[in-house]
């Protein structure tokens, strides 16, 4: 019979069967769910914010205006909000 061995997914560290640090912008039990941030300097002048509930990505940017993407890595000509 072949072994498991706990890999977290190609991005952590695994201790047994789980997985307590992961690297980068992955998070989940197995390491398994990437994040768009971990804090706000990955959000190019936007904000890094954690998201409650069940759905991943936890972590996301909020971009200020002008700029958008997962990381509000693109600027938008539209900078203002019209009513």
């Amino acid at each position: 019979m072949q072994s498991y061995t706990e890999t977290c997914s190609g991005h952590g560290t695994a201790s047994g069967s789980s997985c307590p640090s992961c690297t980068g912008h992955y998070t989940g039990d197995k390491c398994q769910f990437p994040n768009d941030c971990t804090t706000n300097s990955d959000c190019n002048g936007g904000t890094c914010v954690t998201i409650e509930g069940n759905s991943y990505p936890k972590k996301q940017c909020f971009c200020p205006k002008g700029k958008f993407g997962f990381n509000c890595e693109s600027k938008s000509e539209i900078t203002q909000v019209l009513h």
